[in-house]
């Protein structure tokens, strides 16, 4: 080793004992490495050197054009290209500046061109020699990248530059290419372009941005392999053409795309096969462009709806994170995106969770959508093929969404599926918002739905699943819905159906809610389901194909309706509610002229103008215009059916049917006011389009029209109409109640023309005033004459009008012809009545031809009511033109308020609107009065104006004037005239007027009636000839529309009226500043009444009462619409008065009565009868609102009169009743019922004339006599007080006695007491009724014969009197004993005592004894069985032997009986059997004395009577004497003749209301041949009996007597007894043991 090589060793080289240890292995290593270290060191200062040097040099101009002429060369020789360097400066080799950068593409054009690149890199020259090269940041200034595809070439100028520049497929023989190695850390783009021109695949390119920087984190170019941390772009612009396509032959078709097909060597083809990943990549102010000229050539949709093939999309900002691109294929999320396109499509945001996009699948997660009107969540997905497909979004785009609570626009579907604007729903609602839920998927034209809710703003909303077809194709749209429920409208269901011209009463169903299916087309459907609509609810199920159109359109299902508003519906009003179930079979077209069905309906319920009509059934077929078919309904009211065909099918219709009415009610079915039903038969044949044109035959048959009680009946009418071949109509009805017949050429709905055609034309000036209408078109052809005769309209004129009647006889007639212009007609009326007015003899004659003519009337007798008869009266007048001259006649002999009346006048026209009437002087005479007209009268109205002038009517000091008042009011002067005027207007018997008055009658203005005021005066107001005192009453009102005032007061001294108050007329307004509606014709006055006489209740009560006395206070309010008047008030009564039927008169003090709408109630009022016992009042008069007035009050108390007459006030029963209990009155003032349901109380006596003859007649034995069996007539039908129907029950105790009277005349009657219910009805017809029982408990009898035999019976306890209806066939069963009867045996048993020839016993027998007679009366009480029984009490021995012997004979000889009976009632002693001449004598001796005491004991009782009257405790006294004359043996010269004359005297005295009665009597024998013929003197005797009632009840008595008979020796001894009797009735025993129950107790 050389010596200088060691000295460069270091120190460490050697061994550490500096031996050398060169030749080492060790020392040779170490050695080497200190050499290469030395190069290295040497190497890097080269290069530092070098690069220095380079640097400096580079710097210099020359040096730089030197180096970038090097560079160009250098990078051609790599690229493969030319590239060509301007400018460059590197910079200390860390930057790199290019100046002019062009690099040219294999077609010697530009590929790159950048004006200015500023790069700063990495050198490192081992990265050099390996050819990588590390770019650390570029700014790329002005920069355009063209790459351009030519026809046929397989790859663009860019593929092919990459390839050939960094591309490993480049191979030699002799070497292997390197590609360029490129680490690109940053990017800075300015004002760059990317233009892209590729002719195979038909695509124009044009990227341009403005400013952008991209920093990478990997750059691989040679495996196409970019990845980036950031992206930011500003203001990038994209347009993109897409052209014709010009394919490879054999390796492109034009539907392949750039990536397919290609040759086997992919490198050749797979020229874009990029990867990119950017971590956040942020957008700003891009813009879109897109135009496919491919597939359209021009733009030919509207500026305003997107279209796919032209996009103009700006307002770009997009924000992404995390996304890649790789195959075609993007992937990341979206923070954010939003544009605007140029057709107003506005994507305000847009984010996403993941997103993913190629050429097959769009989808994005997680979505959040946002325009102005959307906002759509969730999921998203677009399945496709290419992208073309989007150009047929509705056919190829596959979408699928699960949408949460989105908002929808309508418009933003739109801008995505144009073509669903051709529906107009779509069209019309693009502003609208759609909420829509659910699950999506499909395409446009075939699109699912599950879980749908959809709801539209414009009022569509459903909720179901779906599936569709062609949506966006128009008439093709095809929808299966499952429709949980749908919430729409008819327009809304319109506006879906363009093609579907829906009738517009469909319009009317408002809202629809459905629940159910839909299954078809929207013009071929199945619709099954429930419907709810505005007008009511439906069920359907039903098919209907809209495809033919409305006319043949086909349907079959069925139909229900509930509750459908057919009013509504149909814009009747008089139409309502319809429930029904229908089937439509076969059905077709929808229009009248169209359709056809069979039709099967049943009506449940169908309202029409108020009424429900139920149970309607309808079967028929519908063939166009043709229904044939039946209709039944029947329900409560109505009966009807319908068979036949209504045909419409031809020109020209036709009815030809049957209808059976059985029952039709007009007013229940709301189809008339009047209460009218209708019965009968209907048979139409008629043909043709208008009722003027009618055709044919119409009969109706037995047809019945009633009216509540009233029926009304026509056989049949039969109508005919033809026609002529010359044009001319027949029209001829046939019926019992007319005939008519018209015959010529007119119109049967326009037979009112021509006359008023006729009328405008020749009078147009009366015309045009009275507001008569010109015909537009002359009726020139109607030419016809009528004839009509009315032969007897029954009772059918009331159905007009009640108050018509009957027309018999009557005849119209005349002709009218428009041609010749000439009208006539002729009317015969031989009676016509309304109400009371009758018009006998009218007779209407009218001729005229053209403006001349004559109007004649006469009436020959005008009848009012049933008495007044009026005068013939006639008009006559002439018609010239505009003026009419007429002459009125009339004359009459009764009352009348025109009594004669000849008056002329003349009508006719001043200027232009003004009518003047002139009467002359004529002869009037009203109220019976001849009164004056002054001839120089007018009166000229019209033009707003009215005015008169010497207007007077003057009849002595009456004067009739009218003025003129300013020039539109008048002013009517009554003077002088009498109230009595108001009994010929006002029909009311009850009251009559009278007096005299004045009155003012005031319009300011006539026209509009306004300025009105009345004032009437009267210092003498009589009513029914009593003076009520000064009558004023004034009145006004601003017009008849305002409120009329009005005052009005009577005053008689301190009898005073008033009334103040107003009116509000019809369609009444408010007064002026007042805002407050008023009630149409309504009144209200505030009335008060002072000390007005209670008598004039007698106006209207009438005869029910009468000496009405007394005065009344009333305070009220009497207000409504005048046919319903209502009063309210108090008033006081104070007086008395006098029930006329039952005799009572009752007096009142202060009584309250509070009076209302229903009632004057003078409830709790006390009256007072005679005695001043205390009546409670109830109740009071009755009245409907002051109308229909009666009475329903009652009288209650303990003890009151109730009846106090006597015959000549009621002659079928009379008395005095005080009672207690009550007396209802009730009823109307014209049948008024008395109800008395009374106990006798102690001082009752009511008498029964059960006859009213007074005549006498033979005893045959006991006949009674009745007048009304002389003129057979029904028994107990009387005269009774007309309108009064009196029932009386009453409960009658032995304290009131009852007499029924046989013959009035002669005494022949029954008194007595005892008790009973008895019922008496006196009815309004004048037919008296009684029922009940009578139990006499005593009583007499007082038997009569021919008025001089008067005997008294004492009634027998037990006896009844039963009455059953009829008052004279009461069933009487009594016992009537004659007592104080004494005669002597001898002649009764005189047989007996002859066989026998005892002296002693004939002695004996010859001596009077006692004889109880005994009647029994049995059987009807006018004809009763009469019986007698006769007895011997004191008796005995023999004599009792023989007189029982003789009475048991007589019984079985009748006869002989009641000739003994007569001997002792009539003689007074028996009859002998054997009656000689001597006994014969002392029979007329006998009856006359009988007479003769009979009447004296009448007179004497009669006087005595009234002596005591006024005695108070004497209630009774009767007196009896009685004379006979007696013998006994067989004749004057036997030994057992006797002979005597005895005076019986009795006086019977009753004290203390009947209490205590005495009876005293004797017989005197005058010559004392009683006993035996040697007595001498006279003889007396007495009986005395006293008897005591213990209780007022009667059932306790005391009876003390002193009576003489006879003893054993014949002679008379003294008796003497006492005793106490009780009485008391039970019905049955077991009444008797609760009686002793109850005493036991007590």
């Amino acid at each position: 080793m050389p010596e200088e090589e060691k000295q460069d060793l270091p120190a460490s080289a050697t061994d550490q004992d500096g031996g050398e240890k060169e030749n080492t292995p060790q020392g040779r290593l170490k050695r080497a490495g200190l050499l290469l270290w030395r190069w290295a060191l040497r190497l890097t200062a080269f290069v530092f050197v070098f690069f220095l040097v380079a640097s400096l040099l580079l710097q210099i101009p020359a040096v730089q054009t030197w180096a970038a002429r090097q560079t160009a060369a250098f990078l051609t020789y790599s690229l493969h290209t030319k590239v060509k360097v301007d400018y460059l400066y590197l910079g200390f080799f860390n930057r790199l500046v290019l100046e002019g950068f062009y690099v040219e593409d294999y077609h010697k054009d530009t590929l790159l061109y950048s004006e200015r690149l500023y790069a700063t890199f990495s050198v490192n020259p081992w990265h050099l020699l390996k050819r990588r090269i590390t770019v650390r940041s570029v700014d790329l200034e002005k920069a355009e990248l063209y790459i351009r595809r030519d026809t046929g070439e397989l790859q663009d100028n860019l593929s092919y530059f990459l390839d050939q520049a960094f591309g490993k497929n480049e191979k030699g023989p002799n070497k292997k290419a390197r590609p360029l190695d490129l680490q690109v850390y940053r990017l800075g783009l300015q004002e760059i372009a990317l233009l892209k021109n590729d002719l195979v695949q038909g695509q124009k390119l044009n990227i341009r941005l403005s400013e952008g920087e991209i920093r990478f984190d990997k750059f691989d170019l040679p495996n196409k392999y970019i990845e980036a941390g950031r992206l930011s772009f500003y203001q990038p612009f994209v347009a993109i053409e897409e052209l014709p396509r010009h394919p490879i032959p054999g390796i492109l078709t034009d539907t392949l795309s750039p990536t397919e097909n290609l040759p086997v060597d992919s490198s050749l083809i797979d020229t874009v096969d990029w990867k990119f990943l950017v971590g956040d990549l942020k957008l700003k102010d891009g813009r879109f462009s897109l135009h496919n000229y491919r597939n359209a050539p021009i733009k030919t949709t509207p500026s305003d709806e997107l279209d796919f093939l032209h996009l103009d999309v700006y307002d770009i900002m997009v924000h992404l994170c995390d996304f890649g691109i790789y195959k075609g294929e993007f992937t990341g999320a979206v923070q954010n995106i939003s544009a605007r396109e140029s057709s107003g499509f506005d994507l305000q945001q847009l984010t996403a969770n993941y997103v993913r996009v190629n050429s097959n699948t769009s989808e994005i997660m997680g979505m959040k959508l946002i325009t102005p009107y959307s906002t759509i969540g969730d999921t998203l997905i677009f399945n496709y093929r290419e992208w073309g497909d989007f150009n047929d979004f509705n056919d190829r785009v596959i979408m699928e969404g699960h949408i949460n609570t989105a908002q929808v626009a309508i418009r933003d579907i739109m801008s995505f599926a144009p073509g669903l604007k051709e529906t107009p729903f779509i069209g019309r609602n693009r502003d609208r918002i759609a909420l829509l839920d659910g699950e999506v998927r499909g395409r446009v034209n075939s699109l699912r739905g599950r879980d749908i809710s959809l709801q539209l703003e414009s009022g569509l909303s459903l909720a179901g699943s779906f599936s569709s077809r062609n949506l966006a194709v128009r008439n093709e749209e095809f929808v299966n819905l499952r429709l949980d429920r749908l919430l729409t409208s008819m327009r809304t269901l319109q506006d879906l159906l363009p093609n579907v011209k829906i009738p517009q009463n469909f319009e009317k169903l408002g809202k629809v809610d459905f629940q159910g299916s839909f299954d078809g087309f929207f013009v071929d459907f199945v619709a099954f389901g429930a419907l709810k609509t505005d007008l009511g609810g439906a069920r359907v199920d039903m098919r209907m194909n809209l495809k033919p159109g409305r006319d043949y359109a086909q349907y079959s299902g069925r139909l229900g309706l509930q509750r459908f508003d057919l009013g509504r519906w149909s814009d009747n009003p008089q139409l309502g509610h319809i429930t029904l179930s229908s089937e439509v079979k076969n059905g077709v077209g929808l229009t009248a002229n169209t359709a056809s069905a069979v039709l099967t309906a049943k009506v449940d319920s169908f309202l029409f103008r108020g009424y429900s009509y139920e149970n309607a059934i309808l079967n028929g077929t519908l063939n166009k215009n043709l229904f044939d078919g039946t209709f039944l309904i029947k329900d409560d009211n109505i009966d009807f059916s319908f068979k036949g065909r209504l045909d419409f099918t031809d020109s020209i219709p036709k009815y030809d049917f049957y209808a059976d009415i059985q029952r039709l009610p007009l007013k229940p079915l709301n189809l008339s006011n009047q209460d009218f039903v209708f019965k009968g038969l209907v048979d139409l044949n008629l043909r043709n389009r208008r009722l003027a044109d009618l055709l044919g035959e119409a009969v109706v048959k037995n047809l019945e029209i009633r009216r509540k009680d009233e029926y009304y009946r026509l056989d049949s009418v039969h109508l005919f109409s033809s026609q002529r071949p010359d044009g001319e109509k027949s029209l001829r009805i046939f019926s019992e109640v007319l005939t008519a017949d018209i015959q010529g050429t007119f119109q049967v709905d326009q037979l009112h023309k021509p006359f008023l055609w006729y009328f405008t034309k020749n009078y147009p000036e009366f015309s045009s005033r009275l507001g008569f209408n010109p015909e537009k078109q002359q009726p020139t052809a109607d030419k016809f004459a009528f004839d009509i005769q009315i032969d007897d309209s029954k009772n059918l004129m009331q159905l007009l009008d009640p108050k018509l009647d009957t027309i018999r006889r009557a005849s119209i007639a005349g002709m009218v012809n428009s041609i010749s212009d000439s009208l006539e007609l002729e009317v015969e009326l031989p009676s016509l009545k309304y109400d009371n007015l009758r018009f006998n003899d009218v007779i209407l004659i009218a001729e005229s031809q053209g403006d001349q003519g004559n109007f004649d009337l006469a009436v020959n007798n005008t009848v009012i009511g049933d008495e007044t008869s009026l005068a013939p009266i006639a008009l006559l007048s002439l018609l010239n033109r505009d003026t009419v001259e007429f002459f009125v006649t009339y004359a009459t002999h009764s009352f009348s308020i025109f009594d004669n009346l000849n008056l002329n006048g003349k009508v006719f026209l001043v200027g232009e609107k003004q009518y003047e009437i002139n009467f002359s002087n004529s002869n009037l005479i009203i109220w019976k009065d001849l009164w004056n007209i002054d001839p120089g009268n007018f009166i000229r109205f019209g033009g707003g104006a009215i005015e008169t002038d010497d207007f007077y009517l003057t009849s002595g000091e009456r004067i009739i004037t009218l003025e003129s008042l300013g020039k539109r009011g008048l002013q009517l002067d009554l003077k002088r005239f009498g109230f009595k005027f108001i009994d010929d207007v006002w029909d009311y018997d009850l009251l009559d007027f009278d007096g005299a008055f004045n009155l003012t009658a005031e319009v300011q203005d006539i026209f509009k009636l306004t300025g009105l005021k009345v004032e009437v005066q009267s210092d003498t107001f009589l009513v029914n000839q009593d003076n009520w005192g000064k009558f004023n009453l004034s009145a006004s009102a601003e017009d008849i529309k305002h409120q009329m005032l009005a005052r009005m007061s009577i005053a008689n001294g301190d009898a005073v009226l008033t009334a103040d108050g107003h009116y509000n007329p019809p369609n009444a307004i408010s007064q002026t500043g007042t805002a407050e509606p008023l009630k149409s014709n309504y009144f209200n006055a505030a009335v008060q009444i002072e000390s007005f006489p209670l008598d004039i209740a007698e106006y209207f009560i009438g005869t029910a009462v009468s000496n009405t006395q007394g005065h009344f206070d009333a305070d009220l309010n009497i207000f409504g619409e005048p046919s319903k008047v209502n009063i309210f008030g108090n008033g006081n009564l104070t007086g008395q008065t006098t029930i006329d039927y039952l005799g009572t008169t009752y007096w009142f003090t202060n009584g309250q009565v509070r009076i209302d709408n229903r009632l004057f109630d003078a409830g709790g009022a006390q009256l007072l009868d005679k005695y001043n016992n205390v009546a409670i009042v109830t109740g009071g008069i009755t009245h409907d609102h002051l109308k229909n007035l009666g009475v329903n009050a009652s009288l209650r108390a303990p003890r009151f009169l109730v009846l106090d007459t006597d015959k000549n006030d009621n002659p079928l029963y009379y008395g005095h009743a005080i009672a207690d209990g009550y007396v209802r009155f009730n009823g109307s003032f014209e049948n008024t019922d008395i109800n008395v349901d009374a106990t006798s109380l102690e001082g009752t006596h009511i008498t029964i004339p059960v006859t009213g003859d007074a005549s006498a007649s033979k005893i045959d034995f006991i006949r009674f006599v009745n007048k009304e069996n002389e003129k057979k007539e029904e028994t107990g039908t009387v005269e009774a007080p007309s309108g009064l129907e009196v029932n009386l029950n009453l409960t009658l105790t032995d304290q009131a006695q009852m007499n029924l009277i046989f013959d009035e005349v002669a005494g022949d009657a029954i008194k007595g007491s005892g008790e009973g219910n008895v019922q008496i009805r006196l009815t309004r017809a004048g037919n008296l009724s009684m029922f009940g029982d009578y139990q006499i408990s005593g009583g007499e009898y007082l038997f009569t014969w021919l008025n001089f035999v008067n005997k008294p019976f004492n009634i027998q306890r037990g006896g009844t009197i039963r009455w059953t209806g009829d008052p004279f066939q009461a069933e009487i069963n009594i016992e009537a004993e004659y007592r104080g009867l004494t005669a002597p045996p001898a002649n009764f048993i005189q047989e007996y005592l002859q066989a026998l020839g005892d002296s002693d016993l004939s002695t004996q027998a010859r001596s009077s004894t006692q004889v109880d007679l005994t009647m029994k009366l049995q059987g009807p009480l006018l004809k009763p069985v009469i019986n007698f029984d006769i007895s011997f009490p004191q008796l005995s021995g023999q004599l009792k032997n023989y007189t029982d012997n003789k009475l048991r004979l007589l019984k079985q000889d009748q006869n002989e009986l009641n000739r003994q009976v007569f001997g002792l009632i009539v003689v007074g002693q028996f009859l002998p059997s054997d009656l000689n001449a001597g006994q014969t004598g002392e029979i007329p001796i006998n009856t006359i004395t009988e007479f003769l005491s009979n009447q004296l004991s009448v007179l004497l009782t009669e006087l005595l009577s009234e002596v005591f009257t006024d005695v108070g405790f004497i209630s009774g006294i009767d007196f009896d004497i009685s004379y006979h004359r007696y013998s006994t043996g067989a004749n004057a010269g036997d030994n057992s003749f006797v002979r005597g004359n005895e005076l019986q005297l009795q006086l019977k005295q009753q004290f203390f209301n009947d209490r205590l009665s005495v009876r005293v009597g004797s017989s005197i024998d005058i010559d004392g041949t009683s006993y035996n013929a040697s007595a001498s003197g006279a003889f007396v005797a007495g009986d005395l009996v006293i008897e005591y009632t213990l209780t007022k009840d009667r059932r306790w008595r005391l009876r003390l007597y002193n009576r003489i008979e006879p003893d054993l020796a014949g002679q008379r001894r003294t008796r003497y007894g006492t005793g106490i009797s009780y009485r008391r009735e039970f019905h049955n025993w077991a009444e008797v043991k609760a009686s002793m129950k109850k005493a036991a107790r007590q």
